[in-house]
């Protein structure tokens, strides 16, 4: 924390107190008892966090567990959502063996991702009250479309403020980067939430789907960091020859 620009640490205690404040209120709301969907859900998006893939070029990386939280988002309470969310991205954040807990980038990474749900939980509700958006697949693609924005930008500005990149020119490469993923993970969650009926089996059949699709992303991913890596070395190349 000590060693971040200015504009980054504000930026930081902006979301963390921002998390603070959605939980606090989710809290006052009640806290439901907990019932076979959250269950399930946890155990679903704790286990599908361990599946990240590295975004090249971009100190980020997108975990598996996008499905879960939106499902969570229609499926449950926001408490629950909450938790959903909040657990499965501090798993995520653990670093492997042999590396060191980031504390100030967990936080970040864990109240970012409390923030982006309250807020979609909000945008869901509202739109749950119109005819237009009362239905599970209208309702799953306005808390997708919601997430994504919530999520994506503030991660965008705290690298921006890092490294100093221009922020919305690095949110639009994310976004490039991460839009069929949303896209997709929007569509495991209405199979989800149209089957809610069978929690347990059923359920779980979207593990070995989400493996598959990590498994799809790291090896294209890792072949889009080797082809920009190909392209710097080029390019290095030719201004040394230049010079």
């Amino acid at each position: 924390m000590k060693n971040l620009p200015t504009k980054a640490k504000a930026l930081v205690i902006a979301v963390i107190l921002g998390c603070a404040a959605l939980s606090g209120y989710a809290v006052i709301q009640g806290i439901p008892a907990v019932d076979a969907k959250f269950a399930v859900l946890l155990a679903m998006a704790v286990i599908s966090a361990r599946m990240k893939v590295k975004l090249p070029g971009i100190d980020s990386n997108m975990s598996m567990n996008l499905p879960f939280i939106l499902v969570g988002l229609v499926q449950l309470t926001m408490p629950h959502a909450i938790v959903v969310g909040v657990l499965s991205t501090f798993v995520q954040c653990l670093p492997s063996s042999g590396q060191e807990m980031k504390l100030t980038q967990a936080a970040f990474n864990v109240c970012n991702m409390g923030n982006a749900i309250g807020l979609s939980f909000f945008f869901t509700s509202a739109a749950a009250k119109s005819a237009v958006a009362a239905e599970k697949p209208a309702l799953l693609a306005l808390a997708a479309a919601a997430f994504f924005l919530a999520d994506t930008v503030p991660v965008a500005a705290i690298i921006s403020a890092v490294e100093g990149h221009h922020m919305w020119k690095l949110w639009g490469q994310m976004a490039l980067l991460t839009f069929p993923y949303f896209l997709l993970s929007a569509g495991v969650a209405t199979m989800i939430a149209m089957t809610s009926h069978f929690v347990g089996f059923a359920w779980s059949l979207a593990l070995p789907v989400m493996s598959v699709v990590f498994l799809s992303f790291r090896r294209y991913m890792g072949q889009v960091a080797i082809e920009q890596q190909s392209l710097h070395l080029s390019a290095a190349a030719a201004s040394s020859a230049a010079d």
